[in-house]
C-alpha cells in the first residue's frame, strides 16, 4: 500500500513522495532513517510540504517560520507573531511589520464594477 513520505535532512522536508514502507527500507531513496511517514488526512499531525521543519519532540510538522520573529506555539504547532494579531474591521486588514515588530492595518482596495458592453 503507498503511502506519504518526507525526506529529513538537518530538520527540514527536502521532499516528499508517495511511496510503499518496503521500499523505504530498500533504500532506494537513500538512507531510510531520512525518511518520516506523513499523513495526508491525519486530524492530529500536520501534513509535511517542502520547506517545513521536522521536529520531534512535538512528533509533527511545523510550517516554515514566516518572519524571524515569529515564535513556535508548541500547542497550535504553528509558528505566530510575537503580539496577537488584532481582530480584523471592516474593509481593512491587518499585516505583520517585521521592521517595527508590530500589526499594521492595511486598507482594501475600493474596487470599481467592470462594465462590458
Amino acid at each position: 500500500m503507498a503511502q506519504y513520505f518526507a525526506e529529513v535532512t538537518n530538520g527540514i522536508v527536502q521532499r516528499v513522495i508517495v511511496v510503499s514502507q518496503e521500499t523505504i527500507n530498500s533504500g532506494i531513496f537513500g538512507d531510510p532513517l531520512n525518511w518520516v511517514e506523513t499523513k495526508i488526512d491525519s486530524l492530529t499531525e500536520k501534513y509535511a510540504g517542502i520547506g517545513y521543519e521536522r521536529h520531534e519532540d512535538l512528533k509533527d510538522f511545523v510550517a516554515p517560520k514566516p518572519y524571524p520573529s515569529f515564535i513556535l506555539d508548541r500547542i497550535k504547532k504553528e509558528y505566530v507573531a510575537p503580539i496577537e494579531k488584532p481582530i480584523d474591521k471592516a474593509g481593512v486588514y491587518t499585516k505583520w511589520d517585521e521592521k517595527t515588530l508590530s500589526w499594521k492595518e492595511v486598507a482594501l482596495p475600493i474596487l470599481e464594477p467592470i462594465i462590458t458592453i
